[in-house]
């Protein structure tokens, strides 16, 4: 069925595919889920960028990390009032992240377009499959005692519930310059290896991960989007990033509201499934079992 359906999408006429409407509907859906789960939502508008609207590997990268930038702050104000966004954690990652973002578009530069596909599709895959294996806290806690072992985190929110937590620093801002260069080369933000790093390796709650993901997002992909804004030509749609960035600030505002609501074990299955689902779409693209959108 997932094959039927990317296989229609690539029939749809590529001015369909540009519209304004259309964009602000992908985007509201972007910044929607994007939200709800802590990730910037490059996972879906790149191939939807790549492979439905025709734009060239770097300026599907490139766009979408304008547009991540959108959505993420606006989901960090949402986070912020709700007090779930640990900022100590959330800042150290996010300078982490920053000098990688420059190499990670470099590479992106310099890979075949169908590699790259291949390689978004394996990066996105392993991180869904590790969020949908199920495993009882208390494994979680004997198997990842070594990256539990370090700053202790609590606070309690604006709903009242108290969270309390160990992170491993020196590993977690280790991770984060590895995590901004493949957010950088992939367009995707960092999100969706934050959060699983997060959740799983630290043991924090869904929600908070969710919410300290979003605002590492608004940072990492800030300087990963001016450094392909910086190439000539610059690798950023305007038309995309206007509609697309708008329907995802109101969609991101629509998640965080709803968040709370959802359980975590939820949180959790919903982005393995968005990124099984999208590691499946692009593979498919790499080995060439769909065709090419029109570039433009």
């Amino acid at each position: 069925m997932l094959a039927t359906g990317c296989w229609i999408l690539q029939y749809l006429p590529v001015s369909l595919a540009t519209h304004p409407l259309a964009l602000a509907v992908v985007g509201f859906i972007v910044g929607f889920i994007g939200t709800l789960v802590g990730v910037g939502g490059g996972f879906f508008m790149v191939p939807y960028f790549l492979m439905v609207a025709g734009l060239s590997k770097l300026t599907s990268v490139g766009t979408s990390l304008a547009i991540i930038v959108l959505n993420a702050v606006s989901g960090s104000v949402r986070w912020g009032f709700q007090r779930r966004i640990d900022y100590r954690i959330g800042i150290a990652f996010a300078l982490a992240t920053i000098p990688a973002t420059w190499l990670g578009r470099e590479a992106a530069v310099r890979i075949h377009s169908n590699a790259f596909k291949i390689a978004f599709a394996a990066v996105v895959a392993l991180a869904g499959m590790y969020l949908a294996k199920p495993v009882s806290p208390a494994a979680d806690g004997r198997r990842f005692r070594w990256f539990r072992h370090g700053i202790r985190r609590e606070f309690t929110d604006a709903f009242g519930i108290r969270h309390g937590y160990d992170v491993n620093m020196m590993f977690g801002v280790a991770a984060s310059v590895a995590i901004g260069f493949l957010a950088a080369l992939f367009g995707v933000g960092g999100g969706f290896l934050h959060v699983p790093m997060m959740i799983v390796l630290y043991g924090m709650p869904a929600h908070v991960a969710v919410a300290t993901s979003q605002f590492v997002l608004a940072i990492t992909a800030s300087a990963a989007a001016v450094g392909y804004a910086l190439l000539i030509p610059p690798a950023i749609d305007g038309t995309a990033l206007l509609w697309c960035g708008g329907g995802a600030v109101l969609g991101a505002q629509a998640g965080a509201a709803l968040a709370p609501r959802v359980a975590a074990v939820w949180l959790r299955l919903l982005l393995a499934a968005i990124l099984g689902i999208v590691a499946l779409g692009m593979l498919a693209g790499g080995l060439g079992w769909l065709p090419p959108a029109a570039a433009r």
